[in-house]
């Protein structure tokens, strides 16, 4: 069976992880785990990604891994580790271990930031019903078809952006299907 999870890291963690895997920096704390999260599977197994600094970081750059863990029966502190990667000098990408028979894989990726810019449009027009105008079906007002009735029909009009804030990263799939989206439209970034 193959396991894949996808770990999204706050752009300024990522940045910094990936810098301190690229370069030497004598602020790392020597033997120290600079980074470390957990991505649970479906299974019940666990991979830790970790960025683990060197004895001396001021010479060598940070590293990186994957630790695949099982929990001990129902204790939810105690596990046991089963495989690691090997050591990595790359900290965004995938992470891919096998075992038992499992393919289990993170992919960790720098989360961005999704932004809702709401756009007021004026039109003024001697028209009462603009669905007289341009269509009762909502396929009618589009962008595209609003801006030419605004140039080059029986209206005249304008837009401002009146408002841009972040979406929180739970609410970004409805945002998307709340617009016609089948919400994968940011999958990919």
């Amino acid at each position: 069976m193959i396991y894949r999870r996808k770990l999204k890291v706050p752009s300024h963690i990522a940045d910094e992880m990936t810098r301190i895997v690229n370069e030497a920096d004598s602020s790392v704390k020597g033997g120290g785990v600079e980074y470390c999260e957990d991505v649970l599977f479906d299974d019940g197994r666990f991979m830790t990604i970790q960025v683990c600094a060197s004895e001396n970081p001021s010479e060598e750059s940070c590293w990186t891994q994957g630790v695949l863990y099982e929990r001990s029966g129902n204790d939810p502190v105690v596990a046991y580790e089963l495989t690691c990667t090997d050591v990595g000098d790359s900290f965004l990408g995938e992470y891919h271990l096998d075992y038992d028979g499992n393919e289990y894989i993170v992919e960790v990726v720098k989360e961005k930031k999704i932004f809702k810019h709401t756009v007021t449009v004026t039109i003024l027009s001697e028209e009462e019903n603009l669905e007289r105008e341009l269509g009762p079906d909502e396929g009618y007002w589009t962008l595209e078809n609003l801006g030419a009735y605004m140039t080059h029909g029986e209206g005249i009009g304008t837009y401002e952006l009146t408002k841009t804030e972040i979406v929180p990263n739970d609410e970004i799939e409805a945002e998307l299907f709340r617009i016609g989206n089948d919400g994968t439209f940011f999958d990919d970034f």
